[in-house]
């Protein structure tokens, strides 16, 4: 069976990796201009747990899209032979009344997290504003680039090919038993998905010098933004904006540091006057019922988009799905 996948992010690779899974012999080539994990995928905080958004619901099949992605990570990281992930926990702070009474119920219902007082707050995190907070206890933090790398290695090592080539039209890829769309936001700029009603939500990020005198972020934080510390626990990442108008892709900071940084500084005054490394930006695709989309939208043809800013929590669950659906039909 020969499979061409066009994108290389968080649904195209779990795509390839559940192909090799259960398909017979598959011959598996995938597409992206970018690379392995060059666009949005490549660019996500890698916050792993089932209760994201503004008022911290248990997401639509999260504790199911949390499994996948964690059996996917688990394969990831044996086959590397690296740590890629952490499972420490992830903190909430509860900064205005909405947040306490959303964050509350949440923790009232969900035996997975549980609340914590100011003092409980300050006590684990050193620096943070007297904000009482929603613990996730198995909250995940994901190296995403490196685990995006490690799961191609796994596909590569299987026999997959990569093309760093963008694919304009689906008919050169006619030759294929099945071809698979998996390219986010840019699903729609072939005419065989205009009809979706698909929206793009571009997302910045910063990357901010830690101050010496605090001590790094045992575990990520994620209120109305996230910070994140990077591998040498120097830097932290800050993010994410939702710019629903925006017309470019392009990173640009002073937006991103109007629409981050307030939100920053309210968590952690003391990072207030910290150096801006960095911006970078990505394009996500949203559909209008904040849901994953995937399935046939032609003969041998197949698409997997709309998994938003929740990528990594939906990529390896949707994938399985689709998967075991192309299965079946052909």
């Amino acid at each position: 069976m020969k499979i061409a996948i066009i994108g290389a992010g968080f649904s195209g690779l779990a795509m390839a990796w559940h192909f090799l899974q259960s398909a017979p012999n598959p011959q598996i080539t995938l597409f992206d201009a970018k690379g392995i994990g060059g666009g949005a995928s490549g660019l996500a905080a890698g916050l792993l747990h089932p209760f994201s958004g503004a008022h911290a619901k248990l997401n639509w099949m999260g504790r199911e899209g949390m499994a996948s992605t964690l059996k996917l990570l688990k394969a990831a990281a044996a086959f590397a032979g690296e740590e890629l992930y952490q499972q420490n926990g992830i903190l909430r702070p509860a900064v205005d009344e909405d947040q306490v009474k959303d964050y509350r119920q949440c923790a009232e219902k969900y035996p997975e997290t549980c609340w914590l007082d100011v003092q409980e707050v300050q006590k684990r995190v050193k620096g943070i504003a007297p904000f009482p907070a929603l613990w996730i206890q198995d909250g995940v933090a994901v190296d995403c680039p490196r685990y995006l790398q490690a799961l191609w290695a796994i596909c590569a090592a299987a026999g997959g090919e990569f093309f760093p080539v963008a694919i304009q039209r689906l008919d050169e890829l006619k030759e294929y038993d099945c071809v698979v769309v998996a390219a986010g936001a840019a699903l729609i700029n072939y005419p065989e998905f205009q009809h979706i009603a698909l929206k793009p939500l571009k997302g910045q990020i910063l990357l901010l010098e830690w101050p010496k005198q605090v001590p790094p972020l045992p575990f990520p934080v994620n209120s109305y933004m996230y910070l994140v510390m990077d591998r040498s626990r120097t830097l932290c990442w800050a993010g994410s904006t939702f710019e629903r108008n925006a017309l470019s892709e392009a990173p640009d900071m002073e937006t991103a540091k109007a629409l981050i940084l307030p939100d920053v500084f309210k968590l952690i005054p003391d990072l207030a006057h910290v150096p801006v490394r960095q911006c970078l930006a990505g394009m996500r695709a949203v559909t209008s019922d904040h849901k994953p989309l995937y399935g046939r939208f032609g003969d041998k043809l197949w698409g997997i988009t709309g998994l938003g800013s929740k990528g990594l929590l939906y990529h390896a669950y949707c994938a399985e799905q689709l998967v075991k659906e192309i299965l079946d039909t052909l």
